[in-house]
């Protein structure tokens, strides 16, 4: 981080450490589609990873530090905890790394308030990455899939998933009531 001479290039540097810290925490993290439970040493080390991560969001980090927690993308963690940490690093981090694969994992759960605001959050930083069509794509289905619950199931952030793809040009968005 910033040395004794507070060069900005210490600053960056450090949260290029983190990212790619995050990152390598991710990859030793037991990845879904296993198809069973994780056995005793997968949970120890899925719990750890959790720690670490919470840990990183309590920190105090510079803005884009935690952008290697995108590749949390496929961790086998449960999907509270997940969403919660997504969307938490999203909003301190928004140019998350894996933002296409974090999004299509967020538009599972349209019922959960932290995967709408996860969303929002994913297609505001989107434009101008290589992955603002899946992150939009994805958002959509997620907003599609909110939009058709039941009015008391549907949690508000909805909304501004709607509004973040209506200022991202998706104009069929906004005809959602």
């Amino acid at each position: 981080m910033a040395g004794a001479t507070g060069a900005g290039d210490d600053s960056a540097e450090g949260v290029a450490t983190v990212s790619g810290l995050l990152e390598a925490i991710a990859a030793g993290t037991p990845h879904t589609g296993a198809g069973s439970p994780l056995p005793p040493a997968g949970q120890a080390r899925a719990g750890a990873a959790v720690v670490l991560w919470r840990a990183a969001l309590a920190a105090g980090l510079p803005a884009g530090a935690l952008a290697g927690a995108g590749a949390f993308a496929d961790a086998d963690l449960d999907e509270a905890v997940w969403l919660e940490l997504m969307r938490s690093s999203a909003e301190h981090s928004p140019a998350l790394t894996d933002a296409d694969l974090v999004a299509e994992r967020a538009a599972a759960h349209p019922g959960r308030p932290d995967a709408l605001l996860l969303a929002a959050v994913l297609v505001s930083q989107a434009p101008g990455t290589w992955r603002e069509a899946a992150v939009r794509r994805h958002a959509r289905a997620l907003l599609d899939a909110a939009a058709v619950l039941p009015g008391a199931d549907r949690p508000d952030a909805w909304r501004e998933l709607r509004e973040a793809l209506v200022n991202a040009g998706d104009v069929d968005a906004a005809r959602h009531p």
